[in-house]
C-alpha cells in the first residue's frame, strides 16, 4: 500500500499574510494620523468617533485574519487566492473608511477602488466555487450524445460561453469604474454622464451576476456538500446585506421617515468574510463544527431581532396611535410576543436554510426500521447500523467488528460471505485493514479478526480516525490547528476511515467506512452525522451483543448439565466417566477437554482422556511434582511479553506449577476435589485467542466440582458393584460346590454304603473271595471320598499354600518320572502309554513336591478323559528364560466357549456331569494358582474336535545348568516379588 503525503509550502504564504498585515498597519495608522486631528474640533463627539474607528478596525482585521487562514489551509489554492484578495480589498475598504468619510482624497481613491474591486473578486469566486463554472463542459460520450436532444446540447454550449463573457465584460467594466474612480476623486476629470451611467451598469450588473450564479448553480448543484457550501454563500449574502436593504434601501424608497446610520447597517458586513471562510474550510474542519453552528444561529437570531424591533418600531410610528407612551407600549408588548418566536424560527432557519446537510442526516438516521427491537440479533443489528452508515454517506464500503467477549478479538459481523456478490466490495476494504488477504484470516469457525495494533491505537482515540493516521507512531501527536483542521492532503487509493464504538467507557465495535459516495474527504459534520447514528445504534448493538453473550452462556450451562442425563448402568470404569464429561466440556466450551486422574501411589496425574478441539496441554502422559497450587483453578489467557526474566516471570505465575513449560494457547486448568481428596484435572484448551470472564469461571468451576462429585459416585459406585459382583460370584461358588459335592460324592458313598449293606446281610452266605473284593471296592469308594475331600480342602488352602513356597532347582525329569511311577497301575488298567519326551538335565526353578501335584493333576485328567488304548505326552520346549511342560491326551477335546472357564474353581464340562469318571472341578483350578505362584502361567490348547484332544501347557522358570542346583537367580526372585 503506497502512500504520499504532501504539505502545501508555507514559507510563501507567509510571506503574503506579512504583506498584507503590514499594509493593515499602514492604512490604519494613516486613516488614524487623518482622522482624528479632524474629529477633535468636535470634543462631543469624540467617543462616538473612537468607537466608529474602532468598529472599522476591527472589521478590517476581521477580514484580515479569515483570509490568511483560508490561504494557510485551503486544498483549493485558486479559492483560497481570490479569497485572499477579496478579504485584502474589504480589509482596505474598511480601514479608510472614517479616513474618507471625514473628506481625505487619498483614502477616498483607496476606499473606492478597493471596493470595486472587492465585487469583482467576489463575483470571479462565485464563479469557481464551490463548483468552477468556468471549467469546459466535460466531453459526451456517444451513447450519451444520441440520448440528449439538440435544445440540451445547445444549453450546454450557452452556459459554457456564457459565463467567461460574462467575467471578461465585468472585467473591462471594473477597470473603467477604478479608473474614473481614482482620476474623479483625485479632481483631474469633471463627472462625466456616461461614465457614472458605466459605474451604476456595473454595480448592477455585478450584483445581478451574483445572484443569478447563486440560484444557477444551486439548481445545478449534484452532492449535498455542494448544496450546503452554496447555501452558506446565500446566507453570508443575506447576512450581511439584508440589514443594510432593510434598515435603509427599504425605508428610503418607501419614504419612511425612521432610518438607521448607514455605519451601523453595514456592519453585518463583518460576518461576510467568517461565513464564506468557514463555506470554504467547513470540510477540513475535523471538530468545533457545532459550536460553529450554535454561534452562527445566535448570530441570525440576533440580527432578525434587530430586523423585528426596527419592523415592530417603524409600523408603532405609522398607526395612529395618540401619543409616544401608547407607541412605546404597544413596542414592548409586540417584541415580547414576537421575539421568543422570532428567535425559534431563526434557528430553525438557521438549520434548514444555512446547514440543511444535518438536517438530511437527522431525517435519515429517524427513519424507522423494523429491524429496531429488543429481539433482533447482532447480525441483524449490524446490518442495520452499515444500511445507514450507507444511506447516509452514500457509500457501499461498510464494515463492522464486534468485539467478541470470548477471546478479546473484534471479528467481522455480519460474517463474510464470498458467494455475495455484495461482499466483493467489503473485500476490497478489508483487503486494506488486514496484513494478509481476507480469505488467509479467515478462521475455522469463519471469523474474520482486526489487527490488534490498530486496536491498541484506536483505543484511546476521542473521534473517528483515518488508517494512515492509526498507521502513525503513537507518540505523533498533532500540535496547533492540526487537531482541528485539516492541513494537508493524503493521496492514496483508499484510506479508509475508522470509528470507534464505545458503550459506557468500552471499545464494543470500530466502525470502518470506504470512500464517501461524492469521493470527499470526512469532515466535522460527518463526525457530527457519525455521533447522532452511534446515539441511536449503539444501545441497540450492545443490547444485542450482551443477548447473543447471555445466549451463548445459557446454552453452555445447558451443555454443561445435560451431563446429569447420564445414567450409572452406562458407566462401568472411572475413565468411562472422564471421557463423558470431557466430551461434554468440549462441546459446551468449543475446545478441547482433557481429564487427568490422579494416581495416590505414584503421587502423580495422569492423562485418561483427551479430546480434540483444542492443542493438548502437554506431551508428557503423565505430571509429576505436585504442589499445592496445583489444586487450585488456573485461566491462562496468554501474555504477549518481550523475552527476558520478567516474561518468564509472569508467564510462572500464571500456570500450574506441575506444567513442565508454558503452553503458547489459553486454556482452563479446573482440579477435581473433594474435600481434602484429590480426583484429578478438568483441562480446556481453545486453539484461539481466548478470554474468561467472570460468568464462565463461574460456570467451568462449577462444573469441575459436578464432575468431581461424579467421579466421586462413580468410583463409590463401581466399588459396590464390584462387591456385589463379587458376592453373586461367590453365591454362584457355593451353590455350584453345593451341586458339585452333592452329586460327586453321593455316587462313591453309596457304593462303599451298597457293599457294607451287602456285607452286613450276605456275609454269612458269601465265599471270601467276593467278601474280599467287596471290602476292597468300598476301600476304594473311601479312597475317592478322600480324594475329593482333599481336593476341596487344597482348593480352600491354595493361597496360603502359594505363599509357603519352596522355590528351589528342580530337574523337570525326575519330577515327571516319579508321577508316572504313580500312574503306572492305573494307565496300565485302562490300557494308556504314558510318553516321556523330557530331556535329563532341565532345570527348573519350583518347589517339586507342589509340581509333582500340578503334574499329577493334568496326568489323571488326561488318562480319566481319554478312551482306553490311546497314549498321553508329556514334553517340554526349552527357551532362554521359560521352560514350557505340555500334557497332550488324544480324547474328545474340550469345545473353545468352554475353554475360559475351565481353570475356575467347582467347573466340569457339562457332557462329564454324568459319566461315571468323577471329580470336583479343582484340579485345574489348584494347578493354576500352583503355577501362578510359581511365576508361570497356565493354558490348554483344543480344537474340540473328538478324537484330537486336548494340550494342557504351563511354563515355569529356566535354571541354567551353570548355576548351583540350590541356587535360585536373583532376577527370578526379583521377578517372583513383582
Amino acid at each position: 500500500m503506497s502512500r504520499t503525503t504532501r504539505s502545501f509550502p508555507r514559507v510563501g504564504r507567509l510571506a503574503a499574510i506579512l504583506v498584507l498585515a503590514l499594509a493593515y498597519v499602514v492604512l490604519l495608522g494613516g486613516d488614524a494620523w487623518v482622522f482624528f486631528p479632524r474629529s477633535a474640533s468636535h470634543l462631543t463627539y469624540l467617543p462616538y468617533a473612537f468607537l466608529q474607528f474602532g468598529v472599522s478596525a476591527l472589521a478590517a482585521l476581521l477580514f484580515l485574519a479569515v483570509g490568511a487562514l483560508v490561504w494557510l489551509y485551503a486544498y483549493r489554492r485558486g479559492v483560497a487566492l481570490l479569497l485572499l484578495c477579496f478579504c485584502a480589498c474589504m480589509m482596505m475598504t474598511f480601514l479608510v473608511q472614517t479616513g474618507a468619510a471625514v473628506g481625505d482624497m487619498l483614502l477616498s481613491v483607496i476606499g473606492g477602488v478597493s471596493s470595486a474591486l472587492s465585487l469583482l473578486l467576489f463575483t470571479t469566486l462565485l464563479l469557481l466555487f464551490p463548483q468552477n463554472m468556468l471549467a469546459p463542459p466535460p466531453l459526451v460520450a456517444a451513447s450519451t450524445r444520441a440520448c440528449c436532444s439538440f435544445g440540451h446540447l445547445l444549453r450546454l454550449l450557452v452556459l459554457s460561453l456564457l459565463a467567461p463573457a460574462y467575467l471578461g465584460l465585468v472585467v473591462l467594466l471594473s477597470l473603467l469604474v477604478t479608473c474614473h474612480l481614482a482620476f474623479y476623486d483625485w479632481g483631474t476629470s469633471p463627472r462625466l454622464a456616461w461614465l457614472n451611467f458605466v459605474d451604476y451598469t456595473y454595480y448592477l450588473l455585478t450584483l445581478t451576476g451574483i445572484l443569478t450564479s447563486i440560484a444557477h448553480l444551486y439548481r445545478r448543484t449534484a452532492t449535498l456538500r455542494e448544496q450546503q457550501q452554496r447555501r452558506l454563500f446565500m446566507g453570508a449574502v443575506i447576512l450581511a446585506f439584508a440589514p443594510f436593504l432593510l434598515l435603509n434601501v427599504l425605508p428610503w424608497w418607501l419614504h419612511i421617515p425612521l432610518r438607521v446610520d448607514p455605519r451601523f447597517s453595514t456592519l453585518p458586513l463583518a460576518l461576510l468574510p467568517p461565513l464564506l471562510g468557514y463555506s470554504i474550510l467547513r470540510y477540513q474542519i475535523l471538530v468545533l463544527d457545532r459550536y460553529i453552528r450554535r454561534v452562527v444561529a445566535w448570530i441570525v437570531g440576533l440580527v432578525c431581532l434587530v430586523m423585528l424591533a426596527y419592523i415592530v418600531a417603524a409600523l408603532c410610528l405609522i398607526l395612529p396611535l395618540p401619543d409616544l407612551p401608547a407607541r412605546t407600549l404597544l413596542t414592548v408588548a409586540l417584541m415580547a410576543v414576537l421575539a421568543p418566536l422570532t428567535w425559534w424560527l431563526a434557528g430553525i432557519l438557521t438549520e434548514r436554510l444555512f446547514f440543511s446537510e444535518m438536517y438530511h442526516y437527522r431525517r435519515v438516521l429517524e427513519a424507522p426500521h423494523p429491524l429496531e427491537s429488543e429481539g433482533a440479533t447482532l447480525d441483524e443489528v449490524a446490518q442495520l447500523l452499515s444500511a445507514a452508515a450507507m444511506n447516509v454517506f452514500e457509500t457501499r464500503e461498510v464494515c463492522l467488528f464486534v468485539l467478541d467477549d470470548e477471546s478479546g478479538y473484534y471479528r467481522l459481523c455480519p460474517p463474510l460471505s464470498y458467494a455475495e456478490p455484495a461482499d466483493e466490495v467489503r473485500l476490497r476494504l478489508l483487503r486494506w485493514l488486514l496484513p494478509m488477504e481476507p480469505e488467509e484470516a479467515l478462521s475455522e469457525e469463519g471469523w474474520l479478526t482486526l489487527t490488534p495494533s490498530l486496536i491498541e491505537r484506536l483505543m484511546p482515540a476521542r473521534s473517528p480516525l483515518h488508517l494512515s493516521e492509526l498507521q502513525h507512531s503513537l507518540g505523533s501527536s498533532p500540535a496547533g490547528l492540526a487537531r482541528y483542521l485539516q492541513v494537508a492532503v493524503t493521496r492514496q487509493e483508499l484510506d479508509p476511515l475508522l470509528v470507534p464504538v464505545r458503550a459506557q467507557g468500552r471499545l464494543i465495535a470500530v466502525l470502518v467506512l470506504g470512500e464517501r459516495g461524492d469521493h470527499q474527504p470526512y469532515a466535522g459534520p460527518d463526525f457530527e452525522a457519525i455521533e447522532l447514528m452511534l446515539a441511536r445504534f449503539t444501545p441497540l448493538l450492545e443490547t444485542a451483543r450482551l443477548s447473543a453473550r447471555a445466549s451463548r452462556h445459557a446454552a453452555m450451562l445447558h451443555a454443561l448439565y445435560s451431563v446429569n442425563a447420564l445414567p450409572m448402568s452406562a458407566i462401568e470404569t472411572i475413565e468411562d466417566v472422564a471421557v463423558n464429561y470431557a466430551e461434554v466440556a468440549a462441546r459446551a466450551g468449543s475446545a478441547g477437554a482433557e481429564v487427568w486422574l490422579y494416581d495416590e501411589q505414584e503421587a502423580c496425574l495422569r492423562r485418561v482422556a483427551y479430546l480434540p478441539g483444542g492443542p493438548p496441554l502437554s506431551a508428557a502422559q503423565q505430571l509429576s511434582s505436585l504442589q499445592e497450587a496445583d489444586w487450585r483453578p488456573w485461566f491462562y489467557e496468554g501474555y504477549e511479553l518481550a523475552p527476558g526474566p520478567a516474561r518468564d516471570h509472569a508467564l510462572s505465575s500464571h500456570i500450574p506449577p506441575c506444567l513442565p513449560q508454558t503452553p503458547p494457547f489459553p486454556f482452563a486448568w479446573l482440579p477435581l476435589k473433594r474435600a481434602h481428596r484429590y480426583l484429578g484435572v478438568l483441562v480446556l484448551t481453545y486453539a484461539r485467542a481466548h478470554v474468561f470472564s467472570c460468568e464462565e469461571k463461574h460456570m467451568l468451576e462449577m462444573f469441575s466440582s459436578q464432575c468431581a462429585t461424579m467421579l466421586e459416585n462413580a468410583k463409590i459406585t463401581l466399588e459396590l458393584r464390584a462387591a456385589y459382583e463379587q458376592q453373586k460370584e461367590l453365591d454362584r461358588l457355593k451353590d455350584q460346590f453345593i451341586m458339585t459335592a452333592s452329586h460327586e460324592l453321593r455316587t462313591p458313598l453309596t457304593a462303599v454304603l451298597g457293599y457294607i449293606e451287602l456285607l452286613k446281610e450276605y456275609h454269612m452266605h458269601l465265599s471270601p473271595e467276593v467278601r474280599d473284593d467287596f471290602i476292597a471296592r468300598a476301600h476304594r469308594g473311601c479312597d475317592e471320598l478322600v480324594l475329593l475331600v482333599s481336593n476341596i480342602m487344597d482348593a480352600s488352602r491354595v493361597h496360603m499354600d502359594a505363599e509357603r513356597l519352596k522355590l528351589e532347582t528342580v530337574e523337570l525329569r525326575k519330577s515327571v518320572e516319579h508321577v508316572v511311577d504313580i500312574l503306572d497301575a492305573l494307565s496300565k488298567r485302562e490300557r494308556h502309554t504314558l510318553r516321556i519326551h523330557v530331556p535329563a538335565g532341565i532345570y527348573v526353578l519350583a518347589d517339586e513336591l507342589r509340581l509333582r501335584q500340578i503334574l499329577l493333576n493334568l496326568l489323571s485328567n488326561a488318562l480319566k478323559y481319554s478312551p482306553p488304548g490311546t497314549d498321553v505326552d508329556i514334553f517340554c520346549r526349552v527357551e532362554e528364560r521359560w521352560v514350557t511342560i505340555s500334557v497332550r491326551d488324544y480324547g474328545l477335546g474340550v469345545p473353545r466357549e468352554a475353554q475360559k472357564h475351565l481353570f475356575e474353581r467347582f467347573v466340569r464340562l457339562d457332557r462329564d456331569m454324568n459319566s461315571p469318571v468323577r471329580g470336583a472341578g479343582l484340579g485345574l483350578y489348584i494347578s493354576e494358582q500352583l503355577v501362578k505362584a510359581m511365576g508361570g502361567k497356565i493354558w490348554v490348547e483344543s480344537s474340540g474336535v473328538p478324537g484330537e484332544g486336548s494340550t494342557f501347557s504351563f511354563t515355569l522358570q529356566h535354571v541354567p545348568t551353570s548355576l548351583p542346583r540350590c541356587e535360585t537367580p536373583h532376577s527370578v526372585r526379583r521377578e517372583l516379588a513383582r
